[in-house]
């Protein structure tokens, strides 16, 4: 049995005693596009993004079988062009504690030979190191996987942050 079949067994049964509508359009919807929708949509303006490395950090709420969870995540310019954004959460996938986004990683070439002469992200419970601009991908450390990606869309002046990365409910269970 698959994460997503059992995902949709559960919700199926939530929605047959009149439980949480959230969790059941959500779990139906992941096995659609890979994202869970967040219960509350993010909007930013696009002037808060003028060059790279400028981020905002955000909360977003999602509903899961088990209750609503509070998400931080992070939009972030990774590169100069228009094109470069990226939305991530900031749990880490090891053992979820937060992750830092630090600018000067000099400081970590005692601890790893990887590191890249840009800004990362830090698990400073066990040290993994996550890479901004390869989609938030593990480079050391522990962690067996990268970061869970917030799903977005731009349009004209505004970023919308729209969903999550369904894969995070094997974190949050």
């Amino acid at each position: 049995m698959t994460f997503n079949r059992r995902q949709a067994i559960l919700a199926s049964c939530l929605a047959f005693f009149g439980f949480g509508h959230r969790s059941v359009r959500a779990a139906s919807q992941a096995s659609d596009s890979g994202f869970l929708e967040l219960n509350n949509r993010l909007s930013f303006p696009t002037s808060l993004f003028k060059q790279q490395w400028d981020i905002v950090k955000f909360d977003a709420m999602l509903s899961t079988p088990e209750g609503d969870k509070r998400l931080q995540g992070v939009l972030l310019k990774t590169s100069d062009d228009v094109v470069g954004l990226s939305a991530f959460c900031t749990i880490c996938p090891h053992e979820i504690c937060q992750v830092e986004f630090v600018a000067d990683t000099e400081r970590f070439r005692a601890i790893s030979d990887t590191v890249v002469g840009q800004p990362l992200f830090v698990c400073p419970c066990h040290f993994s190191l996550f890479d901004p601009m390869r989609k938030g991908e593990v480079i050391d450390g522990p962690a067996l996987r990268g970061l869970y990606a917030f799903a977005f869309e731009v349009a004209e002046n505004e970023i919308l942050v729209t969903g999550i990365e369904a894969k995070v409910l094997e974190l949050l269970s």
